[in-house]
């Protein structure tokens, strides 16, 4: 790939050795304009899959489905090869208005699946979709892209009569994606993000078919042709919910996570956190292979406010989490940093398999704005985490690829967890911050690797802020 890229932000993705201490590749992807990256995933040969927005009618395209920018903005995908050298193909895809891609999932046949929002009435959608037509003034959207990048294998509009997400997509105020999906051995996915819909499509026997506050989060599960909905339902209180990530186990049951306001949230009796602890709070709730009731459902938060804003579950059923927090009462367990370092600072927090308690329970921050964005689990059980610091005391580890603060905004950040109790790193001397120009938030991969990608301009939205 390029090693520089001419527009004003462009994405990036990396790729760390095992060990943490060496760059394996790093490289620009983008256009002569802005360029933001979301997510990304893995296919069982380390090809990384990416996607995001572009607003670049040059942005890079090889062996794709659609080569014409759609509109003010696109989504796009783009597949890296292992050793980032080549892209094995890249495409826009968008219609006339605006798109955003926020999360993409990968099976076993590198069929590669996107989830985000539209504004478009002409938004790319096959036949015999669920929904074929633009019903509120943005939908979610899901998409099936076949292995070599060439065809929609299904694309279809999901929403109802009002905005199915509430990010403030026009100006220059870009958030974090509300929307994640996860796909199955079987080519089932599964798609969550937040509604503002009475009539956004359910199922019947859905665990909740009526929305409850002004946004709810909703958790669907699409069938293997992307033709019809295997269950659809809302899950939410009487305030406002937004959903930003799912993981499904092998038994087909989905972990969702977001930021709910509302004191009535759904938890389940014997759930860890049955109460809402401050004005916002991050909550898990895992679903039911069929959609119609929940394993458990628990609120995670201290006295003032957090954003759950990735999920990941291992093989035993815990699910790990990561996220942001302002709350200096925020649940630990086994921590490796016992106290908020800054303002706002990442967590990383492993529920047990039935949701009743934490296996741990950590801050992950220093002085300044720290935010976890994304998780990966290996077979071990070790957490990787990655996101955003404009810490220069950032916890850091001796050894690692790059101890400094490199930027004065904010740097991508990676840490590797074990699955056991740890010390908390070394503390390692001060350092003088530098001005770079950059922008980036990361998204973890496995395979004992990670990656991570760029991302938008700096915003508030709420506890969720973005670089």
């Amino acid at each position: 790939m390029t090693p520089g890229a001419p527009g004003y932000t462009d994405a990036f993705v990396s790729k760390l050795s095992a060990d943490g201490t060496t760059l394996l590749y790093s490289t620009f992807i983008g256009g002569s304009s802005n360029d933001y990256a979301y997510k990304i995933a893995l296919d069982s040969s380390n090809n990384a899959y990416i996607t995001g927005v572009t607003m670049s009618s040059d942005f890079p395209l090889i062996n794709a489905y659609q080569n014409t920018f759609g509109g003010g903005i696109d989504a796009f995908i783009s597949k890296l090869s292992a050793d980032g050298s080549t892209l094995v193909y890249s495409t826009y895809l968008g219609g006339s208005e605006n798109e955003e891609g926020y999360d993409i999932a990968v099976d076993s046949l590198w069929n590669a699946y996107i989830t985000g929002m539209t504004e478009s009435t002409d938004f790319p959608h096959t036949a015999d979709c669920i929904q074929a037509n633009l019903k509120g003034s943005r939908d979610a959207f899901v998409s099936k892209l076949s292995v070599d990048g060439s065809t929609l294998m299904y694309s279809t509009y999901l929403g109802g009569s009002s905005d199915e997400n509430a990010n403030q997509l026009l100006g220059t105020d870009y958030g974090f994606g509300f929307g994640g999906i996860a796909v199955d051995n079987s080519g089932n996915a599964y798609v969550t993000g937040s509604t503002a819909s009475n009539d956004f499509p359910t199922t019947t026997g859905a665990f909740q078919t009526t929305r409850g506050g002004s946004f709810d989060a909703f958790a669907c599960k699409l069938s293997t042709d992307g033709k019809t909905l295997d269950y659809s339902t809302y899950l939410g209180g009487s305030d406002v919910e937004y959903n930003y990530d799912i993981a499904i186990d092998s038994s087909g049951n989905a972990y969702i996570t977001g930021h709910t306001e509302s004191g009535n949230f759904p938890t389940s009796s014997g759930a860890f956190q049955t109460t809402m602890a401050g004005s916002e709070d991050a909550f898990i709730s895992k679903i039911s292979a069929d959609g119609t009731s929940l394993v458990y459902s628990t609120y995670l938060g201290g006295s003032s406010g957090e954003y759950g804003l990735d999920i990941a579950v291992n093989s035993s059923g815990n699910a790990y989490l990561t996220g942001s927090t302002v709350s200096s009462d925020f649940p630990l367990a086994n921590s490796i940093q016992e106290n908020r370092g800054g303002g706002v600072d990442a967590f990383v927090s492993k529920l047990s398999a039935d949701g009743t308690s934490l296996a741990y329970s950590t801050f992950l921050g220093g002085l300044n704005l720290d935010q976890g964005n994304g998780i990966v689990i290996d077979d071990s059980g070790n957490a990787y985490v990655t996101g955003k610091t404009a810490s220069y005391d950032f916890p850091r580890v001796a050894g690692s690829y790059d101890v400094t603060f490199n930027r004065g905004v904010n740097d991508a950040f990676i840490a590797k967890l074990s699955d056991d109790v740890v010390p908390p790193p070394a503390t390692l001397p001060t350092v003088t911050t530098q001005a770079v120009t950059g922008i980036g938030t990361t998204s973890a991969t496995g395979n004992g690797n990670i990656t991570d990608l760029g991302s938008p301009n700096p915003t508030q939205h709420g506890l969720c802020w973005n670089t």
